[in-house]
């Protein structure tokens, strides 16, 4: 998938999803909440040199999980 289908994917999947893009990055809402993205796909170095995003067809997807999702999946992996 490509930047743009993930974005559609996003919108499409999600009830009241929103997407604003900055800077060539696309941060996406819960509906008009904008207090913290709950992914977000970045797609160049602006604000992060280390991943070197600046090649063609490389970006960065983020996703939000909660804290119990995330302690679920780490003891998840240690027990495989």
């Amino acid at each position: 998938m490509n930047e743009a289908e993930i974005s559609q994917y996003i919108t499409s999947t999600f009830p009241n999803a929103e997407a604003v893009v900055a800077d060539g990055n696309s941060f996406f809402f819960h509906g008009s909440e904008r207090m913290m993205p709950f992914a977000t796909l970045v797609t160049n170095d602006l604000y992060d040199q280390v991943s070197n995003l600046n090649r063609p067809g490389v970006f960065r997807l983020n996703l939000g999980i909660s804290k119990e999702t995330f302690i679920a999946e780490l003891a998840w992996r240690s027990a495989t």
